[in-house]
């Protein structure tokens, strides 16, 4: 972590934007702010990037900064990430993850994270999409599914790509969900309130009233 009150980060975006410089030139933004730079904004509290470059270089480049860093090291022929470097700025978790899918880094693309801010190398759309189903949990899941409905065209890939790793038919489940809606449908309406029953002889008064109009134009 640096001391140095110039470079404090204040949210998720201002960390990504000061640690992108600092990585070795191939990287890219993924995670929920790649998300948002491909149209779907949600809240996150972490800031990850990808990077072929090893660990080493990885940690002298952020320490150069003043920004402490560690490594996790997994099996990657078991599935597992090959190593990540991580650490907190502010608050803030980071994690530098070396590629678990094939990236195409003549396809990345240089994408706003929000409106009005400096832009970023994010990964393009279908590596973020498979690096979603590649995590496979419930809310990667739901990432791809709003992915999809914002890039209609993409829907074709995502399930072949969820059938190469066994997820088809829990991201079929999500893409029937109720709950998921494309940004162009507009929210459910509320249920409309029932009528009070009528219950026996109460629905007289009216009746009677009728009679005494009668009787007071005669």
């Amino acid at each position: 972590m640096t001391d140095r009150a110039d470079e404090r980060a204040a949210d998720p975006v201002e960390l990504a934007l000061r640690l992108a410089p600092m990585l070795p030139e191939q990287n890219a933004l993924i995670g929920a702010l790649a998300l948002s730079a491909h149209g779907y904004a949600r809240a996150t509290d972490d800031v990850d990037f990808i990077s072929n470059a090893e660990p080493p270089e990885i940690q002298a480049r952020l320490a150069a900064a003043g920004i402490q860093s560690l490594v996790r090291r997994g099996d990657f022929l078991e599935g597992d990430i090959r190593s990540c470097v991580y650490g907190t700025v502010d608050g803030i978790r980071f994690d530098v993850l070396f590629p678990p899918v094939p990236v195409n880094w003549s396809g990345i693309v240089t994408l706003p994270i929000v409106a009005g801010r400096p832009s970023l190398r994010v990964v393009d759309l279908e590596t973020l999409i498979r690096l979603k189903l590649k995590a496979g949990g419930p809310q990667d899941l739901i990432d791809v599914v709003q992915l999809v409905r914002r890039h209609p065209e993409k829907q074709q890939f995502a399930g072949d790509v969820a059938q190469a790793y066994r997820l088809k038919d829990r991201l079929d489940d999500w893409m029937a969900d109720p709950r998921i809606r494309s940004p162009a449908e507009p929210p459910p309406l509320p249920p409309l309130p029932e009528k009070p029953a009528l219950q026996g002889k109460r629905a007289r008064p009216a009746k009677a009233a009728r009679s005494a109009r009668r009787t007071v134009r005669r």
